[in-house]
């Protein structure tokens, strides 16, 4: 019994250990070691193989450094481009990082800068910004926005004479069209005085304010007068209007109270030019 317990436990025992790493290593390596016959290694079960497939075994346990290309693409995707810089919110930092990606950052530029207290200058932009102030993170900023006042006042006063010399054409336009109604107001006014002076000159008046002539003949208004003129004998019409008088001037002023007629009537010395004064109206 203790027989076949014995072979039992031998079964289990191999007849020869596997294979260190180093033993593989140096297998692989061709290092020399003493030598075994075919139906040794056939029994061990040993292969050999080239060293670089044992290499590519051995790749996932190695760790590769970043190199200087690797290094500059790592660098590349966390500095933002200026077009994505515009895009940052209103803030100090993006503000101040908009500046530093502008400048050239030379020694006088980074020693101004670290001169600053960045604490203090944002407490100082972010109380501008909330009572409605510009804020500038540098003073070179102070340069840029007037840069850009000056600009945007520029192409409003571009924009102030294109539209000032519209007006001023335009006014002109207009001045020239008042003008001319005022000259067709006061045709107006002329034809509607004339016109009311028409009307006074033919209302008929009481047989009292009648024109008596020498010769008999009456008017009872201007218009009658007028009409009887060209008939009217010379010396009935030199003894109403002469050099010392002139009665029917003196008529027209009192009784139809058209002053302006009588004035141009009184200058009248002879018939016929009180015919063409007449004839006006």
């Amino acid at each position: 019994m203790w027989f076949f317990k014995h072979k039992k436990q031998q079964a289990k025992t191999p007849s020869k250990l596997p294979l260190s790493v180093k033993e593989v290593i140096d297998e692989n390596l061709e290092v020399e070691k003493p030598s075994q016959s075919k139906e040794q290694e056939q029994k061990q079960g040993v292969k050999k193989e080239h060293p670089e497939s044992l290499l590519k075994l051995l790749k996932p346990l190695t760790v590769k450094e970043p190199g200087p290309v690797n290094q500059k693409k790592e660098v590349e995707k966390t500095v933002k481009t200026k077009t994505e810089l515009k895009e940052l919110p209103e803030s100090f930092f993006s503000n101040f990082l908009r500046f530093i990606m502008s400048k050239d950052l030379d020694e006088a530029t980074l020693k101004d800068l670290l001169s600053h207290d960045f604490v203090q200058k944002m407490k100082l932009f972010h109380e501008a910004l909330s009572n409605g102030r510009f804020a500038f993170v540098h003073e070179e900023d102070v340069k840029t926005a007037l840069g850009k006042a000056l600009r945007v006042l520029e192409d409003l006063e571009l924009e102030w004479l294109e539209r000032k010399k519209a007006y001023d054409k335009a006014f002109e336009a207009l001045t020239d069209i008042e003008s001319k109604i005022d000259e067709k107001v006061a045709e107006v006014k002329a034809l509607l005085s004339k016109a009311a002076l028409i009307r006074k000159l033919k209302s008929e008046k009481p047989k009292n304010q009648w024109f008596y002539c020498v010769n008999g003949w009456a008017f009872r208004n201007v218009f009658e007068l007028r009409a009887a003129l060209p008939d009217m004998p010379e010396w009935v019409f030199a003894h109403h209007c002469n050099d010392l008088k002139n009665d029917f001037a003196e008529w027209v002023r009192n009784v139809f109270e058209a002053p302006e007629l009588a004035s141009k009537m009184f200058k009248a010395k002879t018939k016929q030019e009180l015919m063409a004064v007449l004839s006006e109206i």
